[in-house]
Formats: structure tokens, C-alpha cells, sequence
């Protein structure tokens, strides 16, 4: 299956596979400040947590199950 991603920088994109299924893995801003879910969500608690992402499966499309968790 072929996929294409677009963007305006310049990434570092690699690939690793991750019990026998090959991954595209990218440095990713996935929220920015902003009302979210009718609460403010400030860029401080985004810079907190957002060490905690790191190495975590992002769907693109539809979550669906992978390995007993949803993502």
C-alpha cells in the first residue's frame, strides 16, 4: 500500500519495524494551544506532557484495535 505524506519542512523520517510490521516514523506536532473539548488546553501543559509521546503508535486514519489497546 502506498501512502503520501506533505509537508512544509524538511523531516527526518525513518522506518522501523516493530514485531515483523514496518512502520514510517516522523517528528510530529499532534495539538497546539486551543480549546479542546470545551476545555483551554495552554502550551505549558502541552510542553509537560509532551516528552510522554515519545515512542507511542499514532494512527492516521480510523483507530482501530492493535494488541488489545485502542488507539
Amino acid at each position: 500500500m502506498n501512502r503520501q505524506m506533505r509537508t512544509n519542512e524538511r523531516l527526518n523520517l525513518r522506518h522501523e519495524t516493530i514485531d515483523g510490521t514496518r512502520y514510517l516514523v516522523a517528528p510530529v506536532v499532534l495539538v497546539r494551544e486551543q480549546v479542546l473539548n470545551g476545555e483551554f488546553l495552554p502550551a505549558e501543559e502541552i510542553e509537560k506532557s509532551a516528552p510522554g509521546w515519545n515512542d507511542r503508535t499514532v494512527v492516521v486514519h480510523h483507530p482501530k484495535q492493535i494488541r488489545r489497546i485502542f488507539a
